[in-house]
């Protein structure tokens, strides 16, 4: 008699048990898939963009072209006026914006992949190019990009040194030399100079952040100016 009302008992438990499960538990979960980076197409990346609609003797239009990026609902398109750092924002459905654009002017450009079910977003490169205009007979350079220490990296120093490294280039072909900025306070970088080649070693010390940029110039007397970059000496 025992072994029967133990029997039942463990029945009587086991459909409970079943009865409160969740049926949800039961189901696959719903996967959110991140929005992946774009890939530029055009302008491209340091070359003289001589396509586009002339509008004026000092505008034209042109046609910005990327690649569809996995898991993406829309873009949105960052185009920088290198000169004066002015920026401008286009929300895109597409994979393609026509912007007008002035001429003789260089520009910096990128693109962030946006998803509806996600609230991460993904960069793209970012791209630099000159748009061309009729007359122009010398470039300015296009802006210095970091090569050594990555930017906002932590690196380890050699005998209390590192070597700074970047490269810079110039449709023209006729960079002349450097002036290196540098510092541990962002607003107040020292000028160390010209330098021949696209590299610098400096003293550093240990558990310090440091700040540099970079002015290009050219056989015309035309300079271009990086951004800021960093790093931190462990």
């Amino acid at each position: 008699m025992n072994i029967k009302n133990n029997l039942f008992v463990i029945l009587v438990l086991g459909a409970l048990c079943g009865c409160n499960s969740d049926p949800s538990d039961l189901l696959p979960q719903n996967v959110v898939e991140e929005p992946v980076s774009a890939s530029l197409v055009f302008p491209e990346n340091h070359t003289e963009c001589n396509e586009g609609t002339i509008v004026s003797k000092t505008k034209s239009k042109v046609a910005f072209l990327w690649n569809a990026s996995a898991n993406t609902d829309s873009y949105e398109l960052i185009l920088t006026k290198v000169e004066t750092s002015e920026v401008s924002n286009f929300e895109v459905d597409d994979t393609t914006k026509e912007i007008s654009l002035e001429r003789g002017t260089n520009y910096e450009w990128y693109v962030i992949s946006k998803s509806l079910t996600s609230t991460k977003t993904a960069k793209s490169e970012t791209y630099e190019f000159f748009n061309a205009a009729p007359g122009i007979l010398s470039h300015v350079p296009f802006s210095a990009e970091v090569i050594a220490p990555e930017n906002n990296s932590i690196v380890a120093a050699v005998s209390g040194k590192i070597t700074l490294r970047w490269e810079a280039s110039d449709i023209d072909d006729d960079i002349k030399n450097y002036v290196i900025f540098i510092g541990t306070d962002k607003e107040v970088l020292e000028n160390k100079g010209l330098q021949a080649v696209p590299s610098f070693e400096m003293s550093v010390t240990s558990g310090t952040s440091y700040y540099w940029m970079v002015e290009t110039h050219d056989e015309a007397n035309n300079v271009s100016t990086s951004e800021v970059f960093s790093f931190t000496v462990e």
